[in-house]
This record gives C-alpha cells, sequence and structure tokens, in this order.
C-alpha cells in the first residue's frame, strides 16, 4: 500500500511538471511569433543560428523558423551582429 502511494505521489509531482512546461511552451511560442512578425517587418533577416543574412524577399529567408528569427535595418546592422550576405539574393 505504502508503494502504491509513493508512485501516485511521483506521478502527480511528474504530471504537474509535464503541464506546467506545456503552458511555458505555449507562451514562448505566442512570444517567439510576435517576434518573428516584428523581423519580417525589417528589410534584412537572419536566423540567430546561422550565418547569413538575407533581404526579406529571399527565398531562403522564408525558410528560416520564427523562432529563430531576427530582423535588421539596415546590412552594416546585420554585418556588426556577426552576419555575412546571402550569396542568392546578395543584400
Amino acid at each position: 500500500m505504502r508503494a502504491i502511494l509513493i508512485v501516485l505521489a511521483i506521478a502527480g509531482i511528474f504530471l504537474a511538471g509535464c503541464q506546467k512546461d506545456e503552458v511555458m511552451k505555449r507562451s514562448d511560442a505566442t512570444h517567439a511569433s510576435a517576434r518573428g512578425a516584428e523581423a519580417r517587418s525589417k528589410p534584412f533577416v537572419a536566423s540567430v543560428l546561422r550565418e547569413p543574412f538575407h533581404k526579406r524577399t529571399c527565398k531562403w529567408a522564408a525558410k528560416i523558423a520564427e523562432y529563430n528569427l531576427v530582423g535588421y535595418d539596415s546590412r552594416e546592422d546585420a554585418i556588426a551582429d556577426g552576419h555575412r550576405p546571402c550569396k542568392v539574393c546578395r543584400p
């Protein structure tokens, strides 16, 4: 009987943690989506994970996930942040 209570207590703790994580994931996704929309309004965009930056109309810019997207007002800003120009769109 005691073992069953311990297992149930551990399961309850685990499930409570999972629900909290799910709420945080939804919250993070909403924040990332808003940040991505703001970045897409800038003339130049890049991924936080990759070197190249692109014109926002570049086909490769469209492939960047919203949560990895960062926008720049000028190519100088993107270069200063450690990015290099895309070889396709040549920003």
